[in-house]
């Protein structure tokens, strides 16, 4: 697991240019809240530094069957 999440480089040309983006709202104290989908396409079609942009969802899930993760 270490060499494949760790030292195993990424499948894509020059991984070190990879960056991720996010939105932040200090009022609410949401540091790495999700992008909108209308913030994401106005950075992207605004944009003068980044080559490309693309969005993904993360959540997370049980599968054990049960409620709550098997300890």
């Amino acid at each position: 697991m270490l060499n494949t999440v760790l030292l195993r480089p990424l499948p894509y040309p020059q991984p070190d240019r990879l960056v991720q983006i996010w939105e932040t709202d200090v009022r609410r104290g949401d540091l790495h809240g999700v992008v909108s989908p209308y913030n994401f396409l106005d950075w992207r079609s605004q944009s003068q530094t980044l080559s490309r942009m693309a969005t993904y969802e993360y959540s997370s899930v049980v599968l054990t069957g049960q409620k709550a993760p098997a300890r």
